[in-house]
């Protein structure tokens, strides 16, 4: 998506996490673990990064979470 389509406050977060990470803002999830801090991600949100459902983020890092497909 570009910057102009999508919502304020999700644009407004991820320029946070991105500043606050040293540009890492969006991460894959890595079996059940965050791709950024390594923190557990429970199986239920798993589910729903696979899914799409919405967007998630890891609750150690902050992170944006997405589903790398093989």
């Amino acid at each position: 998506k570009k910057r102009k389509d999508i919502e304020n406050t999700t644009l407004s977060r991820y320029d946070r996490i991105h500043t606050a990470r040293k540009g890492l803002s969006v991460v894959h999830v890595l079996g059940t673990a965050c791709g950024g801090c390594g923190a557990f991600i429970p199986p239920q949100i798993i589910s729903e990064v696979k899914a799409e459902k919405g967007s998630h983020t890891c609750d150690s890092c902050s992170r944006f979470l997405y589903w790398e497909s093989v």
